[in-house]
């Protein structure tokens, strides 16, 4: 079983990334919503912590091994339980989490069928299901999540990549009232959540909700 993975990042695409490591490159699916969060990385040397599976082919005839890889630890292990629901698989599970963690995990549990029927491939009686058999189970990556923990690459004292958290629960603060601001004033929450990914993902330095909102407002429209 592989765990975890390091090496360069030398391409992204919608749903994975390319990571070569020494002499190979590996194909690594990724939740729809981190695409931006990577692209900000290309060409560096990254770290991904990893579940590994056998996927079905030709109507089970033949299976190809497949990497799944997240940028935290709180993010695997909502996977992990996201996809004990009934009827999200693997795949279904990478497209439908378009929103943080977090975000996610406030839904389940304040039983907001609304907002998780944005999400992709999630429909009303979907979005029941999840809420019946998880609603229970969420509260720690809530918390999890607004402790702000990453996962990130980094260099010792060595020479070697080594992996590090980095707190940054105050940008996820402002992050959550950035979206709901933005919902406030008739965006859609999913929409809202990307675009606010997007703008902190660019800008390390933002500070204030106001500035995070009407950078989000220049994505739309450009």
């Amino acid at each position: 079983m592989i765990d975890q993975i390091e090496g360069q990042l030398v391409k992204v695409r919608t749903g994975s990334v390319a990571v070569r490591h020494e002499a190979l490159t590996y194909e690594i699916l990724t939740p729809v919503r981190d695409e931006v969060h990577w692209r900000n990385h290309e060409g560096e040397t990254i770290g991904l912590l990893t579940i590994d599976y056998l996927e079905s082919q030709g109507q089970g005839n033949f299976f190809l091994p497949r990497l799944i890889g997240f940028v935290s630890e709180s993010d695997r292990e909502f996977f992990r339980m996201f996809t004990t629901v009934r009827g999200i698989g693997y795949r279904k599970a990478l497209r439908a989490m378009a929103m943080p963690t977090e975000s996610l995990a406030e839904a389940i549990a304040s039983r907001d069928v609304s907002m998780l029927k944005t999400l992709p491939e999630i429909g009303k009686r979907t979005a029941e299901t999840i809420i019946a058999e998880l609603h229970d189970k969420v509260e720690g990556f809530i918390l999890a999540n607004s402790g702000g923990e990453r996962i990130v690459s980094s260099e010792d004292g060595r020479g070697s990549s080594t992996i590090e958290t980095k707190p940054e629960s105050r940008r996820r603060m402002m992050a959550r009232d950035a979206v709901a601001v933005l919902v406030q004033l008739g965006e859609n929450r999913m929409v809202a959540s990307q675009w606010v990914d997007r703008v902190l993902a660019a800008n390390a330095e933002i500070e204030t909700v106001e500035r995070i909102v009407n950078a989000a407002f220049q994505y739309r429209e450009g």
